[in-house]
């Protein structure tokens, strides 16, 4: 997806883009005006009635961020998504992606400009299994703003105390949940207390912000996939189309005759299916096949 100039003339586009974003920020200050007040002091209805440099902003990120979709490598990729979150106030930007739901962790897709010491802290620690802004990403969809208050069971306090150490006070999770089944999140985060800094005024970036976690999803597909093809089991021809029979549930007997070889034959596919994901049982290998999609590709 390329973004580029509104055929109208850019002047039509951020007028509209000005009322859209109005209409949003009204209806996300209305929606989540408690959680906000603490971040935004000056409130729902300020924010609301400074809208036009709102639409403003939305323009410009509109027209940088298409810089996303022209990134020929994930290093450069990487690096203007780290850009675009500073335009926005946020020292610190995550993308994460769990390409399909059968994946096990490890093999979630990462890329920003988060400390490398902690990056490493964060993964030996296993913090994703108790970190409350993860549990978020795959039961919500809405924003989630996040400080030391979330943080409240001794694991997630240990987490906390870890990121602040290294610069990450406070930020804003935007949930991403794709059109396969993906679950990810895009994360700006700050060394900035709430109430301070950037979450001066935050109603009226949440627009732009949106804009921008749509934009890093849709400008990373190449990549995501080159990242799917490194993770997901390869399966030899053969596995495949005995994956494919045996998920409309047909017995060994039944594939040996459409596939014209022996059951003997059969079941060694079968066994090499089951080694390749990790599962015990037929049922199993069926349904994780299904989630990772490689039921498409058979």
């Amino acid at each position: 997806m390329r973004l580029g100039r509104h055929p109208w003339g850019a002047a039509f586009t951020c007028k509209t883009i000005q009322l859209v974003t109005t209409y949003h920020m009204m209806m996300f200050c209305d929606e989540h005006a408690s959680c906000l007040s603490a971040y935004a002091p000056c409130g729902a209805g300020a924010a609301a009635g400074q809208s036009g440099n709102g639409g403003q902003m939305f323009c410009d990120l509109l027209e940088s961020s298409s810089v996303l979709s022209e990134a020929q490598d994930e290093a450069t990729w990487s690096e203007t998504l780290g850009d675009l979150g500073r335009e926005q106030g946020f020292e610190y930007t995550l993308f994460a992606i769990l390409p399909r739901p059968g994946l096990p962790f490890e093999d979630i897709f990462v890329k920003g400009n988060y400390p490398c010491e902690w990056r490493e802290v964060y993964d030996r620690e296993k913090y994703a299994q108790v970190d409350p802004t993860v549990r978020h990403i795959f039961s919500e969809s809405k924003p989630l703003l996040w400080d030391e208050s979330l943080f409240r069971s001794d694991g997630e306090r240990a987490l906390y105390r870890g990121a602040y150490l290294h610069g990450l006070k406070s930020g804003i999770v935007l949930p991403i949940h794709g059109p396969r089944h993906e679950t990810g999140m895009l994360c700006l985060a700050t060394s900035d207390a709430p109430g301070t800094g950037v979450w001066n005024g935050i109603n009226r970036r949440m627009a732009s912000l949106s804009l921008l976690r749509d934009t890093a999803f849709e400008s990373a597909q190449p990549f995501l996939g080159n990242h799917l093809e490194r993770v997901i089991p390869r399966l030899t021809r053969r596995e495949k189309e005995c994956l494919k029979w045996m998920s409309c549930g047909k017995s060994t007997w039944e594939m040996a005759r459409i596939l014209n070889c022996s059951e003997a034959t059969i079941n060694f596919h079968i066994v090499n299916i089951r080694t390749k994901l990790g599962v015990h049982s037929r049922s199993a290998a069926s349904l994780k096949a299904a989630r990772m999609g490689l039921l498409d590709q058979a």
